[in-house]
């Protein structure tokens, strides 16, 4: 542990901050960062690193943003797609008012998810 625990020390705030600059979010940073050293860690047995250890963080880092943001690129266009969809089936404005008042609070908590 102490190997592990000395590498987060000294890498976390530094991918967080590499994170954030991809992501554009403090949380979703530091939970894409503390993912991937949850992962290490379960891991550590089978993970093979090849080049050294920092380019293998900061490229790990970077897939799971990329991965990230692809990710909510997706859902966005399936919630754009959804209330198009709906908003053409409405009739009555109450209907439509009800209809964006949920798509919203899908919308917030789609964006939490990790």
């Amino acid at each position: 542990i102490g190997q592990f625990e000395s590498l987060f020390r000294s890498s976390y705030a530094s991918l967080v901050r590499y994170a954030i600059t991809l992501v554009k979010d403090q949380d979703t940073a530091e939970e894409i960062v503390q993912d991937l050293f949850t992962r290490l860690w379960q891991d550590k047995e089978k993970i093979k690193i090849e080049s050294s250890l920092n380019a293998y963080l900061f490229r790990s880092v970077y897939n799971k943003c990329i991965h990230y943001i692809d990710h909510n690129k997706v859902i966005e266009q399936h919630v754009k797609e959804v209330s198009h969809h709906h908003s053409e089936s409405y009739e009555s404005p109450y209907d439509r008012l009800h209809y964006k008042e949920l798509q919203d609070r899908i919308a917030h908590i789609l964006e939490r998810l990790p």
